[in-house]
């Protein structure tokens, strides 16, 4: 689970187009908040890489 400094719906989207999915956690209370599951590494530099997109 990631709190981010916006709103997981906007950060769920904005992930989504650039092709990296996660969920976002509001409905079970936890606003502002996503969860990530990653199976091999080239999935975490792409959450990476598009994290570091999305939060400048």
């Amino acid at each position: 689970m990631i709190r981010l400094p916006m709103s997981d719906s906007l950060a769920y989207r904005k992930l989504m187009m650039q092709g990296v999915m996660v969920r976002t956690l509001t409905g079970f209370r936890f606003s502002n908040c996503i969860r990530l599951t990653l199976s091999i590494p080239d999935a975490m530099d792409a959450f990476m890489a598009g994290l570091e997109n999305i939060l400048r």
